[in-house]
């Protein structure tokens, strides 16, 4: 997996830059900035490209397993816990206690799940709020009882322009940094 070096390159310049593990000057704090800025740009780019090229050559998959999302989540959000501590970012989990276990990919799902909340990390505010929450909901809409599980990652990070909202779910764009 590419990206997991990356992330941890990532993570430790940050900490660089913001002076926790002890003082830097401008230019290397400068150097730093710009080095964070290439590894996003980098991680961005390999998650587009594989995952593009997976599709247009019908290799795309999922490996459903059966396990404990809620687990998955603490995990992951387990793994930005440095950044979050040295940002003050206050966690709100609202994790459903009742969430049975389900079938999902944890490669892919911990993929989606790493890309939010590292989003929600990176555009929240020191001091800001990330809220992570699991439900359980029941549709009944065709006679049938069918159940889905709910995720949901809020912040209150200064948000998508209202301009680029059209473009984030087309290939290969980003609505920060542009």
């Amino acid at each position: 997996d590419l990206r997991s070096p990356l992330n941890v390159i990532q993570g430790f310049l940050d900490l660089l830059v913001r002076e926790t593990l002890g003082k830097v000057n401008a230019e290397q704090s400068d150097v730093m900035k710009i080095s964070m800025e290439n590894v996003r740009k980098v991680l961005n780019l390999v998650d587009n490209f594989l995952i593009v090229s997976k599709m247009k050559a019908g290799r795309f998959s999922v490996t459903l397993q059966l396990g404990d999302l809620n687990k998955l989540i603490e995990k992951n959000m387990n793994q930005h816990k440095m950044i979050i501590n040295n940002k003050k970012i206050l966690i709100k989990m609202k994790l459903n206690e009742n969430l049975p276990l389900i079938l999902f990919d944890a490669f892919r799902l911990e993929q989606v799940l790493n890309n939010l909340i590292s989003n929600a990390v990176k555009y929240v505010d020191k001091n800001g709020i990330i809220e992570v929450k699991t439900a359980l909901k029941k549709d009944t809409g065709d006679g049938e009882e069918r159940f889905s599980v709910l995720v949901g990652i809020r912040d209150n990070g200064s948000g998508i322009p209202e301009e680029k909202l059209s473009k984030i779910f087309q290939v290969f764009e980003m609505a920060h940094g542009s």
